[in-house]
């Protein structure tokens, strides 16, 4: 609701747009409105006469003759200091017969009163009634104003508002046909800047309008379109149409039912056709046609076709790879699901995002690989680690994974982080196995290299001495032992044959020992089990080894 402040402001409002619509502040002065002054000072006998408009605040003459026969030539002054205002305070005409005496003369004070005695005026009005001004004249003498004065007078500012407002109206035809021309302009010009080729077809089946780009795209000639019958221009069509029985079928049932509609159409010589059409209404609901939209979208598609073969042979290497591609935040936030990693958690799409994603680290890696993200993270460096995942609940199944990331930069600010894990636990398993398989294999060539050295030692030897001394000798090697012997039991005796890696005394101590008793450690050897190993065997293994030198020297020959 409007206050008592802007009720009153409203007409003002509505009075200025009016005054400032006659296009006449601080314009020339027009030479009807001079005709005009000028009969009216010649009709009431005055020296002087003006039409004035009041603004927001100044009285401003748009028409005048003899003022400075009077000494007012000033072509605008404050609305208090202006005669004027008695008009248009009391919206009705004024006349002061001495501006002498009259007390309204005296609290106008006009600032340039010159030798005005006389001052009389009537309202000049807009069409719908609003008080625009005054048409006045002026006197240099007292002067009793008759009634055919004031009739003469308003019967004369009558003829100023109709000429004012025929102006106004000729502006505003002008105005409105400048608005017009320029519309008409841009609406050509994008007509014809747009990138679809358009036509439009009055409801009667006539083309009403279209561009240069409806044209090249269909290859239609003027003499189609000028005909102004859209058949004409339909059969020119039709010759570039895969189906063109479905082309036909389609437009005739739109301009029965017009409606909103988007196709492709597709083009004999392999071209594609975005088609949009909608119906042209009025704002009262009167149909006035249909519009055609047509584009080009042949490379668009060609783009696109292109694209989803990328992407699905990305999807494709990317399941063969068994990787899954991850995305995060310039600050390390996940923002990518990954399905198979919470294949192997248990954790939820939810509790995976951010930085959820280190609860599925196994706990032995967990603070390690923290550590290397937010380094990664804080240094805007490649992110390379590897660590394994497992159950959240009791780190069962776990896998071993090889991580990449890449920070993704722009002006050297980071805007994203992209990057890819590798299951690689099965790789790794061979990689151990296959060491494994090494070190065994080692082993062996090692042994058959040990077996063949005592071979060939056993070949030249010819007593039980010498076979004993052979085996001795690559038993200490293989055993790491530092010295040996071959014992036989005797009864309660046990008599060392042979023993080597052992001074004089020792052996002389060593000579016979009862059975059951320790024999004495030699002082420097710590491999006193693999001794114990050598001496155990008695007799059996002498045997053994005796036989297999025999076989060996027969082999030999």
């Amino acid at each position: 609701m409007l206050t008592q402040g802007e009720h009153d402001r409203a007409p003002d409002a509505r009075r200025l747009a009016a005054v400032r619509a006659t296009g006449l502040l601080d314009a020339p002065a027009d030479p009807v409105l001079v005709r005009l002054v000028e009969l009216t000072a010649s009709l009431l006998r005055a020296p002087a006469a003006q039409i004035t408009l009041v603004d927001e605040d100044r009285s401003v003459r748009v028409a005048s003759t003899g003022l400075e026969l009077v000494g007012a030539a000033v072509p605008s002054q404050p609305i208090e200091a202006a005669y004027c205002r008695l008009v248009m305070e009391g919206d009705t005409e004024a006349m002061i017969t001495d501006t002498a005496t009259d007390p309204r003369a005296q609290r106008i004070r006009p600032g340039s009163g010159g030798t005005v005695r006389a001052w009389a005026g009537a309202p000049v009005r807009s069409l719908d009634g609003l008080t625009l001004g005054s048409l006045c004249v002026l006197d240099t003498r007292p002067r009793a104003w008759s009634a055919d004065d004031s009739q003469v007078l308003v019967a004369l500012a009558h003829a100023v508002s109709a000429e004012v407002a025929l102006r106004t109206a000729s502006r505003r035809e002008d105005d409105a046909r400048a608005r017009a021309d320029f519309q008409a302009t841009l609406l050509r010009a994008t007509h014809e800047a747009t990138l679809d080729g358009v036509l439009v077809v009055s409801p009667e089946g006539r083309t009403l309008s279209w561009n240069t780009r409806f044209q090249r795209i269909w290859g239609i000639d003027d003499i189609a379109l000028e005909s102004g019958s859209d058949d004409v221009a339909l059969a020119s069509v039709l010759r570039n149409v895969v189906d063109p029985e479905a082309f036909v079928a389609r437009v005739r049932a739109l301009y029965a039912d017009p409606v909103a509609s988007r196709d492709e159409i597709l083009l004999r010589d392999g071209r594609v056709l975005d088609r949009y059409g909608t119906p042209l209404y009025g704002e009262d609901g009167t149909y006035h046609g249909y519009c055609w939209f047509v584009r080009d979208v042949s490379v668009e598609r060609t783009a696109q076709q292109a694209l989803e073969a990328g992407e699905e042979r990305y999807r494709s290497l990317v399941s063969a790879l068994t990787n899954e591609v991850w995305r995060a935040t310039p600050d390390g936030e996940l923002l990518t699901d990954m399905p198979a990693w919470r294949a192997v958690t248990g954790q939820t799409e939810a509790e995976l995002l951010g930085r959820g994603w280190l609860a599925g680290v196994h706990p032995d890696d967990r603070d390690r690989v923290a550590d290397a993200w937010s380094e990664a993270v804080r240094t805007a460096g490649t992110y390379e680690v590897e660590y394994r995942i497992c159950g959240i609940a009791d780190n069962s199944h776990a896998r071993t994974l090889e991580v990449r990331g890449v920070p993704l930069t722009h002006h050297g600010t980071v805007t994203e982080w992209v990057g890819v894990y590798t299951d690689v636990t099965d790789q790794r398993a061979s990689a151990a196995a296959e060491r494994r398989l090494a070190a065994l294999a080692s082993a062996a060539a090692e042994s058959t290299r040990v077996l063949q050295e005592v071979t060939a030692a056993l070949s030249g030897a010819v007593s039980t001495a010498d076979v004993m001394a052979v085996i001795l000798a690559n038993g200490q090697v293989v055993l790491g032992a530092s010295g040996g012997g071959v014992a036989i039991r005797d009864g309660d005796r046990v008599r060392y044959e042979v023993l080597t890696g052992y001074s004089a005394d020792v052996k002389a101590s060593w000579a016979v020992l009862l059975d059951g008793r320790r024999h004495p450690r030699h002082p420097r050897d710590p491999h006193r089990a693999a001794q114990l190993r050598l001496l155990r065997g008695g007799p059996a293994r002498l045997l053994r080894g005796q036989r297999a030198a025999a076989r060996l020297r027969r082999d030999l020959g």
